[in-house]
């Protein structure tokens, strides 16, 4: 009797002995890649006839040997520092292949020094979310975050890998610029202004209006400059009050 393989074998992954008829691995069995094979034995006898047939369906039983993936290595963002305690300010996202269940923790000693006590990363979610208002935290600050996954086997034997990810946090005052203008800026607005030929120099021409211009919900300090038409040089404009005043004669 010999023993053929004939049908079945995805990727040439298993091999049969043609004197035995046992079934041998030939190639990296996977079951992210192939988790069932349908495989077809024919038998033939000294003269080469098909005798018989056998079909064996290959279970393959997962296991884990994939760690865990994060959807990308490095990320910068911004958070103000008022942000308030128990804030979510970011999620990261990370997936294992073999459906392992995956744990997210906060690696401290390749963190910042002291993040902890800034920032706390949900074990199950993994979402980063602040410990207390961010004022007064390192700036920039950064968080390495890990994914573990966790497997028991058949043999209740525990299997693990670790993979992370690194989070740069930039704390600034006001991580949301939002100023509403009421009213049109100075570079949409002509302000007509005449002057004596003979006016006398350090005389005060004009100020710029600005109580009229803009109003802001954020901490703004409004300065001023001649950015063009100043021919000959021959005026200057305060930088914080706005106040235009002839220099020279011309």
């Amino acid at each position: 009797m010999t023993y053929w393989l004939v049908a079945g074998n995805a990727l040439d992954t298993f091999s049969v002995d043609s004197v035995t008829g046992a079934l041998v691995i030939g190639g990296p069995v996977d079951f992210e890649v192939c988790s069932w094979y349908g495989l077809v034995v024919r038998i033939f006898d000294g003269v080469g006839k098909c005798v018989g047939e056998l079909n064996v369906e290959m279970v393959v039983v997962n296991v884990n040997d994939n760690p865990p993936q994060f959807d990308v290595d490095l990320t910068y963002i911004t958070v103000g520092e008022d942000t308030p305690l128990g804030a979510k300010i970011f999620a990261p996202i990370a997936y294992d292949a073999d459906g392992s269940a995956v744990y997210y923790a906060v690696e401290e000693e390749q963190s910042s020094i002291g993040v902890a006590s800034w920032l706390a990363v949900d074990d199950v979610t993994g979402h980063v979310v602040t410990r207390r208002p961010l004022e007064g935290a390192p700036r920039p600050m950064h968080v390495v975050i890990t994914a573990t996954d966790v497997s028991v086997d058949v043999n209740n034997d525990v299997s693990r890998h670790v993979t992370s990810m690194t989070l740069v946090i930039s704390v600034v005052k006001d991580a949301t610029v939002s100023c509403e203008r009421r009213r049109a800026p100075v570079s949409d607005r002509t302000q007509r202004v005449t002057v004596l030929e003979d006016a006398d120099v350090g005389n005060i021409i004009a100020a710029a209006e600005t109580d009229d211009v803009i109003t802001s919900s954020c901490k703004l300090t409004l300065t001023h400059s001649i950015i063009s038409s100043n021919d000959y040089n021959a005026f200057v404009v305060d930088r914080l009050t706005g106040e235009l005043t002839l220099i020279v004669l011309t």
